[in-house]
């Protein structure tokens, strides 16, 4: 736990659990019995203490310097001040905002933990129950139009919890001979963590594809870069590894900033998507390198977004206030389309106050800035519902889908037909 935590700022929970660890080392390296577990050079059974020592040393020597007046010290609002393991979105911010962004990682880094606990106290059954659970909510995810962030990020923080570090090959001096049963028992688990590699590919390429904030999942993120990093650091190349080719593509995949248009980053994401087109039909190339941002109290829209068409950033800028909290920011950015005007907010509220809606403080027309909804065509319709644009959302009686009557019949007949069949088979039952 301390080695995930790394530098990040502790809380005055941690600080206490810390304080009854180390006193609980005080009494191990005060009892005449239990020191040579802790001191003695010559017992292996000494490393688990010794390890843990060092790092509760390290860890309280980073709490003194950031404890004042027995409260801990979140960061500071100067540059200079900042650890080398906060991101470069959080320099320049108040000092609430990062004991906000600070109070929110413990809190992935708990969670994250508690999936790797979970994982690993858990028999084959319950690893193949918890895989498949996850598989088949991933799947929903990818049929619907709308992806809920909270249950992808839950996902992904599941599918990392479950990684096993990489694993050298065998190699030809390594004459150990295993049982069948021990042999069956390895296959399996290969299996299990090879479906586990490929659902966290899957989760990061469609996290990136919708432009979602990734500091929501830095720490899960950083877990599995933790285990590349420690086998590349102790064996090699992560490529020369079992199952090498995943691990190589999970390596790319998880690069902080990778180029865009970048062959092996793209190529990574179409084979974790599948090939069929109907299969990633509505998902977008990652070309937009930023995310939608209320940084400084102004809002701007993503990469994406501000290239649309008839989206424009005027001089006049709309407040908006959250619903819930009353907190402000502005908004620039606007839908022109002839002579109807919109200002945009944020489609996902306001994160502290669980996706609160933004309003209009002077009542002026808003609209959410989903992609679906801004993407006007040439024809002055919704891309995504314009016939002669081949739009998804349209059926083979070029109409719109969900207004299409034609449809909406042959849906309500199959429907009753399926009913109907599921009544004579209990008639069917009933009189056997």
């Amino acid at each position: 736990m301390l080695h995930v935590l790394g530098n990040a700022p502790s809380t005055p929970w941690l600080e206490g659990v810390l304080r009854l660890v180390d006193s609980r080392l005080a009494e191990v390296e005060a009892s005449d019995v239990e020191a040579r577990y802790v001191s003695s050079t010559r017992t292996e059974r000494r490393q688990p203490w010794a390890q843990l020592r060092r790092s509760l040393r390290a860890r309280t020597s980073l709490l003194r310097q950031r404890v004042v007046a027995g409260q801990a010290v979140v960061a500071d609002v100067e540059q200079t001040q900042f650890d080398r393991s906060t991101p470069d979105f959080m320099r320049n911010r108040t000092q609430e905002a990062v004991g906000t962004y600070c109070f929110k990682n413990v809190k992935r880094l708990r969670l994250l933990n508690k999936a790797i606990t979970r994982w690993g106290n858990s028999s084959f059954s319950e690893r193949t129950a918890l895989l498949d659970e996850l598989e088949a909510r991933l799947s929903t995810i990818n049929g619907s139009s709308d992806s809920d962030v909270v249950q992808l990020r839950e996902i992904l923080r599941e599918s990392v919890g479950a990684l096993s570090p990489p694993r050298a090959q065998q190699t030809s001096s390594d004459s150990m001979e295993m049982s069948a049963r021990s042999m069956e028992s390895l296959q399996m688990s290969a299996q299990l963590q090879q479906r586990a590699r490929l659902m966290v590919i899957k989760v990061i390429s469609l996290w990136r594809e919708l432009w979602l904030e990734e500091v929501q999942i830095e720490a899960v993120l950083n877990r599995a870069r933790q285990l590349i990093g420690d086998f590349e650091a102790s064996v090699g190349d992560v490529g020369q590894a079992c199952a090498g080719k995943q691990w190589s593509r999970l390596k790319e995949v998880l690069r902080p900033e990778c180029p865009e248009g970048s062959p092996s980053v793209l190529g990574s994401t179409a084979h974790a998507l599948g090939s069929n087109p109907a299969q990633r039909r509505g998902k977008r190339p990652r070309h937009a390198s930023r995310c939608a941002s209320s940084e400084g109290g102004s809002y701007t829209p993503s990469d994406y977004v501000q290239g649309l068409t008839h989206v424009q950033k005027l001089e006049g800028g709309v407040r908006l206030h959250c619903s819930q909290c009353g907190h402000v920011i502005m908004s620039h950015w606007y839908l022109v389309v002839g002579d109807a005007v919109r200002a945009l907010r944020p489609q996902c509220g306001h994160r502290t106050c669980k996706k609160s809606s933004y309003l209009s403080v002077t009542n002026a027309k808003v609209i959410h800035d989903k992609s679906d909804i801004l993407d006007i065509c040439e024809h002055g319709r919704r891309r995504s519902e314009c016939v002669a644009c081949g739009g998804r959302d349209t059926c083979k009686h070029k109409q719109v889908a969900r207004w299409c009557t034609q449809c909406k019949r042959a849906k309500t007949a199959n429907k009753q037909g399926r009913g109907s069949v599921g009544a004579r088979g209990s008639e069917f039952g009933r009189q056997g």
